[in-house]
């Protein structure tokens, strides 16, 4: 089989993008969303450049280099075939505390392996149901250099270990049993969380490994949902502000997510020109721009709503465009944009947005997050 064929099968039900059944009901709530839009966006710390300058920065609670990071691979006749090595694509990083938990002491973050022997259902887009095993194989970020040999001399006097390719050995964790969860890259820090758009759960039984869950695919995009679409609209021609303006606001990456969202202000400001909410002589009515930090969260239905994080305060013309903003929002179908997930396994159910109020009364609307990579 040609490795682009079992990558594309393989992966999207290793990172399987649905949750189990009851996880809708693990959501971070709104107050704590909020909470970490202000630790993240709002709070900073001084620091002094390479360059001798004093300058600020976010202060950054959310250790980035304390998880595990697992890479998977599938084992052929000759050797074991690993994704996600050299690209962001086919990882997930997960936070076990159990996992670490050694008959030979605690381990520090580390790169597992997670190797597919049997493929035992029929691959589909409902179903999967993998076996093989999980395997330690170094500290993380050194792919089992000098700085890991005392560690793994360790663990292979007491669990053993396997050639698996290209010189790599891997120590079976034997001594773990219990669920891994975590979340696919790539990742995000939105909020001091660290989240994605793929889920990933497993079990794992003294080494031995399941992943099994519904598939949706590594980059899936639900029916109705903006990604869906975005992956077929060229960024460039987005203009979420109208002709008049002689503006045009542009996500700064070509992301789904980011796409998603300025076609999202696309439709909403087609929807306010319709109910003639867009004020084409706003010069006569000396009304005034404004910039703000928005929180678009979604309900147990998946329908979208607006909280105004910043500023606290929003003069009466402001306030009222919000709210005529969330009202087009709100006539958008459930799942517009896709669900995030954290790496401990909760539905994240918001996007941070920046947003611009113009005079006359239409939306820009950039999406917040950060790249994972610009922490670590």
């Amino acid at each position: 089989m040609k490795l682009p064929t079992l990558l594309s099968l393989l992966l999207p039900a290793l990172l399987a993008a649905a949750a189990p059944a009851g996880a809708q009901d693990e959501a971070v709530s709104i107050e704590e969303m909020c909470t970490g839009f202000r630790q993240q966006y709002l709070e900073t710390e001084r620091y002094r450049t390479p360059q001798g300058f004093t300058a600020t920065r976010p202060i950054v609670r959310l250790d980035t280099a304390g998880y595990d990071r697992v890479y998977f691979g599938y084992r052929t006749k000759e050797h074991v075939l690993i994704y996600g090595r050299d690209s962001d694509l086919g990882r997930a990083y997960i936070d076990v505390p159990a996992l670490r938990q050694t008959g030979v002491g605690e381990l520090p973050p580390s790169e597992y392996l997670w190797v597919v022997e049997e493929i035992t259902e029929h691959l589909s887009h409902t179903s999967n149901r993998f076996r093989g095993t999980l395997y330690w194989f170094c500290r993380r970020g050194t792919w089992q250099t000098a700085d890991g040999d005392s560690l793994l001399r360790r663990l292979a006097a007491a669990y053993g270990t396997e050639d698996l390719c290209e010189g790599l050995v891997g120590v079976p964790v034997r001594w773990f049993t219990g669920e891994i969860v975590g979340v696919g890259s790539p990742c995000f820090i939105y909020g001091n969380h660290l989240v994605s758009t793929r889920l990933f759960r497993g079990r794992v039984k003294e080494g031995r490994a399941e992943a099994r869950g519904k598939h949706w695919g590594m980059d899936y995009m639900p029916q109705g949902s903006l990604a869906a679409e975005a992956e077929y609209v060229r960024l460039g021609s987005l203009a979420v502000r109208p002709p008049e303006t002689g503006r045009a606001s542009q996500s700064p990456s070509a992301g789904w997510e980011r796409k998603s969202v300025v076609l999202l202000a696309v439709k909403l400001n087609d929807q306010l020109r319709r109910e003639g909410h867009y004020e084409p002589q706003w010069k006569e009515k000396d009304l005034h721009a404004a910039q703000l930090d928005l929180l678009l969260y979604m309900d147990k239905y998946r329908k979208a709503h607006l909280h105004v994080l910043r500023p606290d305060t929003l003069d009466a013309d402001v306030q009222q465009a919000v709210e005529t903003l969330d009202r087009a929002l709100q006539d958008q179908p459930p799942g517009i944009l896709r669900e995030l997930w954290t790496v401990d396994g909760r539905r994240f159910p918001g996007y941070y947005l920046q947003a611009t109020l113009g005079r006359d009364r239409l939306w820009s609307l950039t999406d917040r997050r950060q790249s994972f990579d610009y922490f670590y």
